[in-house]
């Protein structure tokens, strides 16, 4: 059985189109932060050239001497 993707359109007179916000709203949760979480990698590779990553800190302590 294939399955086919059909492309829907609808026409909406300007200033009358639906929100963003009610669109993402409608979305679950997960739905929502896989999105966030793909635009920030897309928006990494973009600005930086780059996969994000971790930055590594290292500190040095010194004993307290007693």
């Amino acid at each position: 059985m294939k399955r086919s993707i059909k492309a829907v359109v609808h026409k909406y007179k300007l200033g009358k189109e639906p929100s963003d916000f009610a669109y993402w709203r409608r979305q679950s949760v997960i739905r929502r932060l896989s999105t966030a979480e793909e635009l920030r990698q897309l928006f990494c590779q973009m600005k930086y050239g780059t996969r994000p990553k971790f930055q590594r800190v290292c500190r040095i302590i010194k004993p307290v001497q007693s």
